[in-house]
């Protein structure tokens, strides 16, 4: 009996054991290979990350390189091809300077972008009165040193182009102060069409007559019982008047006295004069007689007669006749 108890609890032990051989010891390498396998792929995962961010940053990089060089080549071939030329003119204008006695012509050059741009070229400028009668003109070549700023009345401003100076004693007179100023502008490679402005100040020009020798004598024998010698001592004239068209009103002062030689009955009585004005071609454009006064043998009288309508660009010359 004690033996075969002996004998059983022998077989439940070493069925235990068998159990126990079976699921312990594998159960251990078990847990070992898992570490092992997720230590792996965690490995994996790290490489695979690394891999692709270092891939996707150099792309990047490589992209953003290759861009800032294309970038930079493309402006600086651009720098290297842009040649600014002329392209525009503008502030365009013309101003007298009294000062200086002249007149400022002032006009900027611009180039593609319309910046200002220095250069040299030909200034064509001509100037007209009102009735169109040509004063100047002359071709004016300018060069970087001609360009210069200007600012406007109020100084807040500023304007870059060239500056051309006419003296104004280089300007014929004019039949008026008012005129056009056309200015045209052209260069090497740039060319801009005429361009009309408003001028003031021109200068005027005088009516120029050209008078007798003084002093002269001159009979008037109106009456066949008296002659009257009439003497001139003195004559001058002043231009008074241009109207709008441009026309001229001369004042004329002499000087007479009737002469001790003249032949009178009366006492004292007024003497005559003839004059002519005549034009450049010789043509008489206006006549008329000079009157003294009530004037005794001897006595002096001073007279004042006017002549309308002269033409300043043109030159006169007056004549005395005697009154027969």
């Amino acid at each position: 009996m004690k033996n075969f108890k002996h004998m059983l609890f022998a077989g439940l032990f070493l069925l235990t054991l068998s159990a126990c051989g079976s699921s312990g010891i594998p159960a251990s390498n078990g847990e070992s290979s898992v570490l092992s396998s997720s230590s792996s792929i965690s490995e994996n995962n790290t490489e695979s990350s690394l891999e692709s961010s270092t891939e996707s940053s150099t792309e990047s990089s490589t992209e953003s390189s290759t861009e800032s060089s294309t970038e930079s080549s493309t402006e600086s071939s651009m720098d290297e091809s842009y040649e600014p030329t002329v392209s525009y003119i503008g502030n365009r204008s013309v101003q007298y300077n009294e000062a200086q006695d002249e007149y400022n012509v002032l006009f900027s050059l611009l180039d593609q972008e319309q910046n200002p741009i220095k250069i040299s070229g030909t200034a064509n400028i001509t100037i007209k009165d009102s009735r169109n009668n040509v004063l100047f003109q002359k071709d004016i070549d300018f060069d970087e040193s001609t360009f210069t700023e200007w600012t406007n009345d109020n100084r807040d401003d500023y304007t870059s182009g060239c500056w051309i100076n006419i003296p104004r004693k280089d300007v014929k007179g004019s039949a008026n102060s008012t005129g056009k100023l056309t200015l045209t502008v052209t260069g090497e490679d740039y060319n801009f069409d005429p361009y009309d402005m408003s001028i003031t100040d021109l200068p005027e020009r005088k009516v120029n007559i050209k008078l007798p020798k003084i002093p002269t004598t001159h009979i008037d024998k109106r009456y066949s019982d008296e002659i009257s010698y009439v003497t001139i001592h003195k004559l001058t004239y002043n231009q008074t008047y241009i109207d709008s068209e441009g026309k001229a009103s001369v004042e004329f002062e002499a000087i007479i006295s009737l002469d001790e030689k003249s032949s009178r009955k009366s006492v004292s009585g007024h003497a005559e004069i003839g004059y002519k004005v005549y034009d450049e071609d010789d043509v008489v454009v206006t006549s008329g007689d000079i009157y003294t006064n009530n004037l005794a043998i001897g006595e002096k009288s001073k007279q004042t007669f006017t002549i309308w309508d002269l033409d300043p660009m043109k030159n006169y010359t007056l004549k005395l006749f005697d009154r027969v």
